[in-house]
């Protein structure tokens, strides 16, 4: 129940809740691998995001040691592996490594599949991102994540009517997440510079989210060369 529930909160993008969910799993049963390499996940997204709590890092590292010692052929530590490297060490060629160990013990998990675009993305490899993105939608075609993602390697080849369609398609599955409408906003303003259907976006995000997005108003205002109210 507990572990379900972590993910229920990971889904929502709500890390501190879904670590405490895990916590409570595993006190529960010490033996769970798979808890240890989902909260060790969350720890590196928790430390990306914005913590920068080094305690994270090393938390981290211990619950994959330990969800290594229980279950070595476990893909979702090989997982863990990939995350601690990209998003602590920022090791990209390491992480990419341990996302092709997790999806060759698991070819059909889409997950790794997403991590290793990612990485791709990262060294600009391109053709690959996007062809493994596009196996990643076969698996699993309705997850925001993974469909506003799709939607920022569009906008990054300036391809930006598709970016829109992507972003558009994880708000819709996902519509109290803030993430999907600032890369929205964002594609907008790089497609044309017009602020109005930016604002448009906003305003609806603040009121579907309840988030201030007050980063993108003082952007949008100098767009509009409002410099006083920026």
């Amino acid at each position: 129940y507990f572990f379900l529930r972590g993910i229920k909160y990971t889904d929502s993008t709500s890390f501190e809740n879904a670590i405490r969910s895990y916590d409570q799993a595993i006190r529960y049963d010490s033996s769970f691998a798979l808890a240890y390499a989902k909260r060790a996940i969350l720890y590196t997204w928790s430390y990306y995001i914005g913590s920068r709590d080094t305690d994270k890092i090393r938390k981290c590292r211990e619950d994959i040691k330990m969800a290594m010692k229980l279950d070595p052929e476990l893909p979702e530590v090989k997982i863990a592996d990939g995350f601690y490297y990209y998003y602590c060490l920022n090791d990209y060629a390491e992480a990419l490594k341990h996302f092709k160990e997790a999806s060759d013990l698991e070819p059909e998990n889409w997950e790794p599949f997403f991590y290793m675009a990612l990485v791709h993305r990262r060294f600009g490899n391109w053709t690959a991102s996007q062809s493994l993105m596009n196996k990643v939608l076969k698996y699993n075609p309705n997850d925001a994540l993974v469909l506003t993602n799709i939607g920022l390697s569009y906008d990054y080849l300036r391809k930006y009517d598709s970016a829109l369609v992507f972003h558009n398609k994880a708000i819709k599955i996902l519509p109290q997440w803030e993430s999907p409408y600032i890369n929205k906003i964002e594609t907008l303003l790089r497609k044309d510079g017009t602020t109005s259907d930016a604002r448009y976006v906003m305003n609806s995000a603040i009121k579907e989210t309840g988030k201030s997005f007050l980063k993108l108003n003082t952007i949008i205002d100098i767009y509009d060369r409002k410099y006083r109210e920026a």
